[in-house]
This record gives C-alpha cells, sequence and structure tokens, in this order.
C-alpha cells in the first residue's frame, strides 16, 4: 500500500461512525451524515393530517422523527443552521417559512414496557408528565382555560392524576398549544407500540391496549383543528382499527408499502457507496450487499443503516450486527413451536409464498403458525419480494447473510431444531 492511500485510510478510519446516534442535531455535527430532508418536503405536499412510519429496528425512525422535531419546533436555538445547504432548504421559501414555526409536543414511548401494567402504565404516565413539563408556560400564561385546562395542567405538574385522566391528555395539551400560540402544534410519537408490545410479552395486553387506544383515540382523531401535523413511528403497524379504535384519519407507510416514503427509511445503494467511501471501505461494497442489503422498498435496494455502521465501527469486520434485543419476546413468541417448520425452508434459501397482514395483531400468534412470517417480515429478518393477485398474499425470503444468521440463532434458541439448523 502506497503511502499517501495509507494516509488515506487512517484519515477515514478515525473519522466519527455515528453508531446510537438518533438525535439529528448532534448527527449534523461531526459526523457522516445522509441528506433525508427532502422527507419533510413530502410529508409537507401530503397534506396528512397523521402519519405513520412502521420500519424495522435501525432503519433511522427515530433519526427521521427527531429531523421532522428539529425542522418544525419553535426553540430559541438556531435551527436553520442545520438545514441551510440540505436539500430541503433548496426547495423553496415555501418550505423554508415552516422551519421554527410551531410548538412540538414530543413523546417517546420507547421506555415504557415493563414485567407488569403496574411498571408500563408509570413510565408511560411519567413520560406524558415530562411532555407537559416542556411547556412550562402554559401555568404562568393567561391564556389557558382556568376553569378546566389550568387545573389539569398543575394536578400533571403535581402528579395527582389518576391513570384514567391520562387518557385525554393529548387531547388537552394540543388544545391548550394552539390557544397559547395561535397556531396548531406538531404532535411526534416514537415508539407508540411497545407498550402494547409489552402488554403481548408479560400478560397485560388488554390493559395497554385498551390506554393507548383511548389516549391516540382522543388525541388524534377529530381533533384536526388543533394538529398541524401528526407523526408516529414504530416497528409494528398495529392493528389501528381493532387495537386503537378506528384511527382512519392516520397514513400508514409500511415495509409493503411503495410510497413517497420508501427511501426516506435505511440507506438506497447509493447512499451506502458515498458512507462507505467516506470512512475508506468502498471496495468492501461487494461484501455489505451480501451482509446488510437485499431489503426492498418500492423499486430501491434497502440497507440497514445500523448494520452499515456497526460494519464501519469494526473496521470492516463483517457478522450479524443487528440482534434486535427490544422485540426478542416476540420474536421468541413468533417461531415457537409449529412455525419453525414453516421458517426452515427459509433459512435453506427457498423463497415461502405467504399471506401477510399490513396491520399487527399479535393474539394470532397463538392460532396461526404462519403468522410468524409477518411478524419477522415487519421486523426486517425477512423480505417481501413479490407480491401476488391477492394484494395480502407474498413471496417472501431471507435478505441478507445477517439476517440469515439472527433468525438461525433465534430458532436455536426458540426451539429445539437446533440439530436441523446446524
Amino acid at each position: 500500500m502506497s503511502r499517501e492511500r495509507k494516509q488515506q485510510t487512517a484519515e477515514s478510519s478515525a473519522r466519527p461512525v455515528p453508531l446510537g446516534v438518533d438525535d439529528f442535531a448532534a448527527f449534523s455535527e461531526g459526523f457522516c451524515c445522509v441528506d433525508k430532508t427532502l422527507l419533510i418536503k413530502k410529508v409537507m405536499d401530503s397534506r396528512t393530517p397523521v402519519t405513520l412510519f412502521a420500519r424495522p429496528q435501525g432503519f433511522g425512525k427515530s433519526f427521521n422523527l427527531s429531523m421532522l422535531r428539529t425542522f418544525f419546533e419553535k426553540s430559541g436555538k438556531n435551527t436553520p443552521a442545520y438545514f441551510k445547504g440540505r436539500d430541503i432548504w433548496k426547495c423553496g421559501r415555501r418550505y423554508r417559512e415552516e422551519q421554527g414555526k410551531y410548538p412540538v409536543i414530543y413523546l417517546s414511548f420507547r421506555n415504557a414496557a415493563g414485567d407488569s401494567w403496574e411498571t408500563a402504565s408509570g413510565r408511560i404516565m411519567s413520560i406524558i408528565a415530562e411532555a407537559f413539563a416542556s411547556f412550562p408556560e402554559l401555568l404562568a400564561g393567561r391564556k389557558v382555560n382556568p376553569l378546566n385546562d389550568l387545573p389539569y395542567c398543575m394536578s400533571m405538574a403535581s402528579g395527582s392524576l389518576d391513570l384514567p385522566e391520562y387518557e385525554d391528555a393529548l387531547l388537552k395539551l394540543s388544545r391548550m398549544l394552539k390557544a397559547h400560540y395561535h397556531v396548531a402544534p406538531v404532535i411526534i410519537i416514537d415508539d407508540y407500540d411497545v407498550p402494547v408490545r409489552s402488554g403481548y410479552e408479560h400478560g397485560y395486553y388488554g390493559e395497554a391496549a385498551g390506554f393507548m387506544r383511548n389516549f391516540l383515540s382522543a388525541g388524534l382523531k377529530g381533533n384536526n383543528s388543533n394538529i398541524h401535523y401528526a407523526f408516529m413511528a414504530g416497528e409494528f403497524p398495529i392493528s389501528l382499527t381493532d387495537t386503537y379504535g378506528g384511527l382512519n384519519n392516520i397514513c400508514a407507510s409500511t415495509v409493503l408499502d411503495c410510497d413517497d416514503y420508501s427511501g426516506f427509511f435505511g440507506f438506497t445503494a447509493e447512499e451506502t457507496k458515498s458512507v462507505l467511501e467516506h470512512y475508506g471501505l468502498a471496495d468492501r461494497y461487494p461484501e455489505v450487499c451480501e451482509w446488510y442489503g437485499g431489503y426492498k422498498s418500492g423499486s430501491d435496494e434497502i440497507f440497514c443503516p445500523q448494520s452499515v455502521f456497526s460494519f464501519i465501527r469494526s473496521n470492516g469486520q463483517a457478522g450479524a450486527c443487528r440482534m434486535p434485543s427490544d422485540t426478542a419476546g416476540i420474536i421468541h413468541a413468533a417461531i415457537s413451536g409449529k412455525a419453525a417448520d414453516i421458517l426452515l425452508p427459509l433459512l435453506k434459501g427457498d423463497p415461502v409464498i405467504v399471506h401477510i397482514d399490513r396491520n399487527i395483531s399479535f393474539s394470532k400468534l397463538k392460532t396461526d403458525p404462519s403468522y410468524a412470517c409477518t411478524i419477522l417480515l415487519h421486523s426486517g429478518y425477512l423480505n417481501a419480494v413479490e407480491a401476488k393477485q391477492d394484494a395480502n398474499t407474498w413471496t417472501l425470503a431471507v435478505p441478507n447473510k445477517e439476517s440469515r444468521e439472527a433468525l438461525t440463532l433465534a430458532m436455536m434458541s426458540a426451539t429445539d431444531n437446533s440439530h436441523v439448523l446446524s
């Protein structure tokens, strides 16, 4: 290797890798940043009141929600600096004028899991209370209704509300913010599916689903006058009509949809090449394709950003980097028992044709072994290769080496088929 080549390699390896960084502002300062800001234009052009993004772990959901928050949020920070020079800033005055214009209600239910409903509900109440606490101006201002909303705010601040009283929290907070700022807020909810997913794993599914149904229905359905935009993200597109009370104003974008959002979650082939070149690993692209590519989103091949950055962090050591621990319980439930017989051909490289639900109903895991394919598809273990004449019937395959290795290990843990898998 020439001296110049060695120097370039040393400089590339010294560059920081944003593994685990999902804060847009932090990501933009000193890290290799793939420009996904045209997502902002897409959501503005769509004029959809409520948008749900359902993608596997590691595909940039939280990063994109952070970007949307940074763009829309009214704050005292110099947030335009994060967007000047990026694609969204080149789209014209109409889009630039929306930057920093709205109060933003941000809720992340990432830590709302628990081994009991008492634990989980306590965490849910704390998360909602923190959202209220981020707007102290409501308590000090004179624009909050003194008869209903102000006492509610004070009770929220003191922690004296009972759990059922939190069900209207999103509705009340959005209404108060509109009254205070004379503009409807933007609502951002990350990991919306965690409480219900945890409830299924630990035996309080009914309680968790019931609370989240009432909370989201009150805040997002029939509340359009108090919402400018609302964005939700999670791993699973949980059945909104059953679990969440018929939220029929939601536009859902999932791994099965070829829509305007397809290229914004995960890296495209060109983006992957650019990132690898930035870190001096451009010649490893074929290997990255074998290990971390193969996902289809519309007509594009998509790579998992978390896996690509893990590969770079390990100095190009290929292996199974993305082992979803948050969904381990659901995955274990999905592939136990007779489901293994359906999944074994996939591990041997053979595609399977199965019915896939666009909206998840975890209770079906107990009665339908093939439902494992729906869970594994939305978790990123499998890839939807081709839709059949029936829009809900798909050809599935394992997309890459990482998924095959991770799925093999999960099946060995959940079943007694280790002798077949080895």
